[in-house]
């Protein structure tokens, strides 16, 4: 059973989806996938990838290799065999607890998702959710 948005949403900068107006969005919880492209001028040293803040766990994919993952601070990662010099494509995919689901769906009569210990309500503080940023690629 599918409770995200019923369409891909775009975000034009880095935010976190709890903090979303859309409730599809503010209470998902799942994978969310980003994309994006970075120049790089490789000279020959490390380059690493930084992704800033993410909550919670995060596999990484540069120039459609996969480059590996992060689930503790700080979220880094050495890209430098995957990297080229130019144009490079990043994949990032963010998966987030199943928290703010629940938080969502507690006040509902219908209730979908549940769990046998009752970890929250309505009244429980969302989680953070997605990738916060920022993100930066170091050439040393």
């Amino acid at each position: 059973l599918h409770r995200g948005p019923a369409a891909p949403v775009v975000f034009e900068r880095l935010d976190d989806l709890s903090k979303s107006s859309d409730p599809a969005v503010k209470f998902y919880s799942g994978r969310v996938n980003y994309h994006a492209k970075f120049r790089c001028a490789k000279t020959g040293g490390r380059v690493t990838l930084d992704l800033g803040d993410i909550a919670v766990t995060a596999k990484v994919k540069v120039n459609g290799v996969d480059a590996g993952g992060v689930c503790f601070a700080p979220y880094r990662l050495d890209v430098t065999k995957f990297a080229k010099e130019g144009e490079n494509d990043i994949e990032v995919e963010v998966y987030n607890t199943w928290v703010n689901r629940l938080v969502g769906d507690s006040g509902k009569s219908d209730r979908p998702t549940w769990t046998s210990i009752r970890c929250c309500d309505a009244r429980h503080p969302l989680a953070k959710s997605g990738l916060l940023g920022p993100v930066r690629i170091v050439v040393e």
